[in-house]
């Protein structure tokens, strides 16, 4: 009994070390801001993270309350939030295309440069990255920059500190609506004490976190049965960012009912935001496309593909974009056949979003935010680590040249990791 009682406090412990260890990446940033020491200190911070959700996975006596977990991440979030930006400047482009909505200008019709708009360049928008694209954001994500440059001018605060505001306001109503779906309280630290989530959303400013928010809002209708809101909510989703558009046939296909209601409330979710804008036409897309066509970061299969085939860039995401489509393709005609029950469009979903990190051109680190809701419901520790690994990815700021030994610090590990979940029989659950 008395062992009993020590090993019980020596994880409690642990715990209490797990969490605080998360307050090392920011601490060691506010000291040291370089690529380098943020790559050690976010591995240690993942380690602790891993820890923690291990410790409580087993020993649910040790669980914390939903209430304590929020003010926790709220914490973690504050600290990250009064860092500068690290290696960022989205928000810049974010501010920019909100204060041309602002002043009457429909933001697809003209690129930054354009002289046409020198009388509303401000002097922060000399730092707007790709001057020479008009934006690439979806409808709605426009008219959340735009929301978001009222509410900063109404406030008399800088449109980053709005960002940064929302995006913690954000991640919590994101945990919350975690904590309704998955029933146990420490599923909610998958998402809210995610090292990568943390830095990305609280510093840098990143608005992927209304895209979690609203597609983990059309779980929780689809849960409750609700096909046409959930419809509704995945739609508006695809207006924020594109990938919803990937998951909709994958949640189709395991619905008992309501079939015909979620996609009614899918096309209506994405044609609404589109409406302000109609103006542009055809030009709603060019700045996206043109993003598809020319921006390579972090990819992670497209140079094997590059080096097994020979192909030029252009040829080489061509060729990866048709291999994308024909894993997809295979996916949707397995679910269509194995209807093993109505949850297992969760790892579908898992499926899908891996499927698109490891076959895209780009896989920026805050994309991993929008695997997070789905690993804390089903789980899979390869795409966890992930979340940890691709840290590495801000190497590329120190050497250009290493993208093949960036990638593989990140694609190796996590390999071996799904492979010893496959032979195992299936996915590792962390959740």
């Amino acid at each position: 009994m008395r062992e009993g009682r020590r090993a019980l406090r020596v994880l409690r412990g642990l715990v209490w070390l797990g969490v605080l260890a998360q307050f090392l990446a920011p601490a060691a940033c506010l000291l040291w801001p370089d690529p380098l020491i943020y790559w050690l200190v976010s591995l240690v911070a993942w380690a602790f993270y891993a820890l923690t959700i291990w410790i409580w996975q087993h020993r649910p006596e040790l669980n914390w309350s939903v209430n304590r977990l929020l003010g926790m991440s709220c914490l973690l979030g504050l600290a990250w939030s009064f860092l500068p930006p690290l290696w960022e400047n989205d928000f810049f482009r974010y501010s920019w295309d909100g204060h041309v909505l602002l002043n009457g200008i429909n933001p697809y019709l003209f690129e930054p440069e354009n002289p046409a708009l020198n009388w509303l360049r401000r002097p922060v928008d000399e730092q707007v990255a790709y001057a020479w694209v008009p934006t690439c954001y979806p409808p709605l994500a426009i008219l959340y920059f735009g929301w978001n440059e009222a509410v900063s001018q109404a406030l008399q605060i800088s449109p980053l500190a709005c960002l940064r505001a929302s995006g913690l306001l954000l991640s919590l109503a994101v945990s919350l609506l975690i904590s309704r779906l998955a029933g146990q309280s420490w599923k909610v630290w998958v998402w809210a004490g995610n090292p990568m989530m943390l830095k990305e959303i609280c510093n840098g400013a990143h608005y992927d976190g209304l895209c979690v928010f609203v597609v983990t809002l059309a779980l929780l209708f689809r849960q409750q049965g609700r096909s046409f809101r959930a419809g509704l909510c995945l739609g508006l989703a695809v207006c924020l960012k594109t990938y919803p558009l990937l998951l909709a046939p994958f949640w189709v296909a395991r619905l008992d009912s309501g079939r015909s209601r979620f996609w009614s409330g899918f096309l209506a979710g994405c044609l609404l935001p589109h409406l302000p804008f109609l103006g542009a036409g055809g030009l709603i897309w060019k700045g996206f496309l043109v993003f598809a066509r020319r921006w390579e970061f972090n990819a992670q299969l497209l140079w094997l593909f590059k080096l097994v085939s020979g192909a030029s860039g252009l040829e080489a995401r061509r060729l990866s974009g048709v291999v994308l489509a024909i894993v997809l393709l295979a996916r949707w005609g397995y679910s269509r056949i194995r209807l093993v029950d109505s949850s297992a469009f969760l790892d579908d979903s898992i499926f899908v979003l891996g499927a698109l990190y490891l076959f895209s051109p780009v896989l920026d680190p805050w994309y991993l935010c929008w695997i997070l809701p789905f690993l804390a419901l089903r789980g899979n520790f390869a795409w966890l680590a992930m979340t940890g690994l691709a840290s590495a990815s801000y190497l590329f700021y120190l050497d250009r040249q290493a993208t093949p030994g960036l990638i593989a610090l990140q694609l190796l590990p996590f390999s071996v990791l799904q492979l010893g979940s496959l032979w195992q029989g299936g996915s590792r659950s962390c959740a």
